[in-house]
């Protein structure tokens, strides 16, 4: 079954806002690491 245009929208921006609340922490994930190199 094909997917109303509404719930791809819907859709559509859930998985935008996942990606910019997931981005920051990846970003912190990968300055945590590279501080960790940097100390050894």
């Amino acid at each position: 079954p094909r997917p109303t245009p509404g719930s791809t929208l819907s859709w559509l921006r859930t998985s935008t806002a996942q990606r910019l609340e997931s981005s920051p922490s990846a970003c912190t994930i990968r300055r945590k690491r590279k501080a960790k190199r940097r100390k050894t």
